[in-house]
């Protein structure tokens, strides 16, 4: 984590920003900013563990840290998965403590501003979280109208929930609408209209869409040897429901290869397409698993670096009357006493 603090962008100079500098006790001087501010804190914090307090102190941290794994750990079980170890997670709480400590006020009554960054910048940090395009554009909206300078806390929540969302199972979904398509290869195929009501049911999400992983679900306990030629219009439906899940055209193709001299325009119709249980089956299969594995993910070390260039920018913005160098100077004695103290 130290690595991420070396400052890499002086901190900008505002005319409501405490303009505070620390010196070490070797008498080095210390930027203002929030990356400056998480080394000395966590100096500070290291130089306090080989004390007794200080040790005393780690054995609380580390229950406190082991009781939050349990803690996460029971509610990932109540949602019946597995405690998430991704680097969604890891990345979410680096940012929850990163939050946690610009969210504290040592440094007085104020709090912890950035300028808004260029708009390339932030696409970049974004991309890098593994946001998508909608998600841009409401962190972007977000971003408007703050006169110039974001707080740090706000920015920081909004990737705290965002890599939390990561974590979460996202359902590979299609338009309710293309149920009956389904519902019509399945009753063709052989398989009783009880069971196939069953599978529909459990399917539909409720939003107008249907939760294709748990149609497959369905279908992995049900036998049946049927065998059925699907037309034109059925076949060109199915390619449509497999576009909008968000399957590529490439795995489409490969999929459905009877229509590739329909959709090249080499043909008007091309030979019937011939539908199997087991083919349904393996469609959905690979669909599924494609979908699943080009959902975005976040790219760890080009996140960390743009955010470091974020913290190096931000500076502490006092609430109140300006201060004069007197009670600043009064203040950065009393902050570094605390930090002393491994407050």
């Amino acid at each position: 984590m130290d690595a991420l603090m070396i400052p890499i962008v002086p901190a900008p100079k505002s005319q409501i920003t405490a303009a505070v500098e620390m010196k070490t006790p070797s008498g080095k001087k210390t930027g203002s900013n929030f990356s400056d501010y998480m080394e000395k804190k966590m100096a500070t914090e290291r130089r306090g563990k080989s004390d007794l307090l200080g040790m005393r102190k780690a054995k609380a941290a580390r229950a406190s840290a082991a009781d939050r794994k349990a803690e996460t750990a029971n509610s990932a079980k109540k949602d019946g998965s597995e405690e998430a170890t991704t680097i969604a997670s890891l990345l979410g709480l680096f940012v929850q403590d990163l939050q946690k400590s610009a969210a504290d006020q040592k440094m007085g009554p104020g709090e912890w501003k950035f300028p808004v960054p260029d708009p390339g910048l932030l696409q970049k940090i974004a991309k890098d979280a593994g946001m998508n395009e909608s998600q841009l554009t409401a962190l972007m909206e977000k971003m408007k109208g703050q006169d110039g300078m974001l707080s740090l806390v706000d920015f920081l929540d909004s990737f705290s929930r965002h890599f939390q969302a990561l974590q979460e199972e996202v359902p590979v979904t299609a338009p309710e609408t293309d149920l009956p398509l389904l519902q019509s290869f399945l009753e063709r195929l052989g398989v009783p209209v009880p069971e196939v009501s069953k599978i529909s049911e459990a399917s539909v999400r409720g939003d107008n869409t249907l939760d294709l992983q748990k149609f497959l679900a369905g279908l992995q306990g049900v036998a049946g040897e049927g065998i059925t030629d699907i037309t034109a219009v059925e076949a060109a439906e199915l390619q449509d429901l497999l576009a909008n899940a968000g399957v590529s055209r490439q795995l489409q193709r490969s999929l459905l290869p009877e229509r590739v001299p329909v959709v090249e325009g080499l043909v008007e119709s091309g030979p019937p397409v011939t539908l199997t249980l087991d083919r349904l089956k393996s469609m959905l299969e690979q669909a599924i698993g494609e979908v699943k594995a080009n959902k975005l993910q976040a790219d760890p070390i080009s996140f960390l670096a743009d955010l470091q260039e974020v913290l190096t920018r931000s500076g502490f913005e006092t609430k109140g009357p300006s201060l004069s160098s007197a009670v600043q100077g009064t203040l950065v004695s009393v902050f570094e006493k605390l930090m002393e103290c491994g407050s």
